[in-house]
């Protein structure tokens, strides 16, 4: 499963997105370019973080009622695959 999928982007990162793709193409707008690409690099990590820090404390739930299917799920889930 690719990563894109399977991290939940926030709203505030989809509205960088958003404002990014409208910037019209041409060298008076790469400054604008260059500032929202830092600004989505930036969310799309503290994205990431939070994504990982949920996972993180499902598995310890998990582990800590003896849940050893959802352990290994979420495992699974959090573990690396090489994508296609």
């Amino acid at each position: 499963m690719p990563w894109s999928i399977r991290l939940q982007r926030s709203s505030r990162s989809l509205l960088l997105i958003d404002a990014k793709e409208s910037i019209p193409p041409g060298n008076d707008y790469d400054g604008a370019r260059k500032f929202l690409k830092r600004r989505i690099m930036k969310s799309l990590k503290e994205d990431r973080e939070l994504w990982y820090t949920s996972k993180a404390q499902e598995l310890e739930k998990a582990f800590a009622t003896g849940n050893s299917h959802g352990m290994f799920q979420l495992i699974r889930l959090i573990g690396y695959r090489k994508d296609d």
